[in-house]
Order: structure tokens, then C-alpha cells, then sequence
């Protein structure tokens, strides 16, 4: 068994190294481009970037911060992407160790990086992102100790019997992932209503000013701004109702089992 310390860099190194893929996901999943081709090149003069000038973090140090081919300044986000996840990634394993639950917060991490710095750069969160961290939380909850406990107190309540612990944290994360859901589409509506009223107030001071073709312009923006609202919500409706779908069969099924 090596020791703690070596394990520890290795986790960092091996975190550095998943934060340079995470940089590529940044820069292409917003744009719709393959995560995995074509190979990484300068933006500016489409050098392809050797492997001796892809080591995480050195490279950048070593470069100077600017491209080999052109002398182009590169974004200090990448490095500060790669020292972050390494980071992080150690921070895990000093809480949990060896253990699944450092797999899953070394995963959660990730994903956070992900749509943090693409929120920076984009002002989006990315459905593809979003989704592959909802599924593989579901998948990591499959090997998890059942910790929240709601699903345990429902089954007490509802069976005869108690589940697998694999079935109580499947379940445990889906009641996460709808309450989530149901707050965040509260929330959304509370910020569109505001979002209303401010703008009658700005509709109604450039009535005051005669200002009839910004009027037009605002009324458009905001006729586009309450169709994407609408479609949100019809995304996260549909979400609570699949879940609740779900939940509702494997409620029907226990029964069925515990009834037999």
C-alpha cells in the first residue's frame, strides 16, 4: 500500500490532468464541437499544441503564458482550471480517502467547474452538462450509502419491508433532484415577475419621453425573453413529472413485490 502522502499527489496530478479536458469542454460544448476531435490548437494561428506543450499547468508556466507559434497571450483560465481541479480533487481524498464518496465529489467538482466557468464566459448552463451530472449522480447513488433518510422514512411508513440501500439512495436522490427542480422553477417565476414589473415601469417612463420605437424594441425583447421563460418552464415541468413517473413505478412495483 503506498503511503497517504504519495496518493495524495497522485490524486492532485491525476486532477490536474481531468482539469485540462475540462478546459476543452468549456471552450467546445457550448459551440456544439466534438469533446474529443479534433486535436487542440492556437485560436488565433491553428497551431496544433504538441504534447510536450500540453503538461497541465507547466506548460502554460513554461510558455510563458503565450503560444509557441504565434506568441499570442493564452487565457490564464486554462492553468487556473487545472490548478483548481487538482485542488479540489486532493481536497476529496484528504476528507474521504480511498472511498466512493471521494469518487463522487471529485465528480460533483468537475461538473461545477464545468458550468461555473461557462457561466462566466457563455451566460449559459449547458443541457449536455447538466443532464451527465444528473445521470451520473443517479448512477453513483446506485453504490452509496443511503444518507438523507427521507426514502428510508417512506418506506417505513409504506412497506412491510425495507428496500435495498441501493433502491433507498436511488430514490433519495430523485426526491433531491425534484425538489431541486420544483425550487428552482419558483424561483424562476418570482425573478420573471420582477423582471415584469421593473420593465412596466421602464415602458411606462419611455411613454413619458415619447420614445414609441424603443418602446417597439422593448416589447419585442420582451415577447422573446417570455418565450424562453416558457419553454424553461415547460422543460422543468416535464422533469417533474417524469421523475414523478418514475417514482410512482417503483412505488407500484414494491407493492407488487411486498404483496406477492
Amino acid at each position: 500500500m503506498l503511503p497517504a502522502p504519495l496518493i495524495g499527489v497522485f490524486v492532485f496530478l491525476f486532477g490536474l490532468i481531468i482539469g485540462s479536458f475540462l478546459n476543452v469542454c468549456i471552450l467546445r460544448i457550448p459551440s456544439g464541437k466534438s469533446i474529443v476531435m479534433p486535436s487542440s490548437a492556437c485560436p488565433k494561428c491553428g497551431h496544433l499544441i504538441q504534447p510536450y506543450d500540453n503538461i497541465p499547468v507547466l506548460s502554460y508556466l513554461l510558455l510563458g503564458g503565450k503560444c509557441r507559434g504565434c506568441k499570442t497571450k493564452i487565457s490564464p483560465m486554462y492553468p487556473l482550471v487545472e490548478f483548481l481541479t487538482g485542488v479540489l480533487f486532493f481536497a476529496c481524498y484528504c476528507a474521504f480517502g480511498i472511498s466512493l464518496d471521494t469518487l463522487k465529489w471529485a465528480t460533483f467538482s468537475a461538473i461545477m467547474i464545468v458550468l461555473v466557468f461557462t457561466d462566466l464566459r457563455e451566460r449559459i448552463l449547458p443541457d449536455l452538462v447538466n443532464f451527465t451530472g444528473f445521470g451520473l449522480g443517479l448512477l453513483l447513488s446506485l453504490f452509496m450509502k443511503p444518507t438523507d433518510g427521507t426514502a428510508l422514512w417512506l418506506s417505513r411508513h409504506i412497506f412491510q419491508f425495507l428496500p435495498p440501500d441501493a433502491v433507498l439512495s436511488l430514490v433519495d436522490a430523485l426526491l433531491g433532484a425534484a425538489v431541486a427542480s420544483t425550487s428552482t422553477a419558483r424561483r424562476l417565476e418570482h425573478i420573471v415577475e420582477v423582471a415584469a414589473h421593473i420593465a412596466e415601469g421602464d415602458l411606462k417612463a419611455r411613454v413619458q419621453d415619447g420614445g414609441l420605437d424603443e418602446i417597439g424594441r422593448l416589447g419585442g425583447a420582451l415577447d422573446q425573453t417570455a418565450r424562453q421563460v416558457e419553454r424553461s418552464f415547460a422543460a422543468v415541468r416535464s422533469s417533474q413529472r417524469q421523475l414523478e413517473t418514475l417514482l410512482n413505478s417503483m412505488q407500484d412495483a414494491v407493492i407488487a413485490v411486498s404483496a406477492d
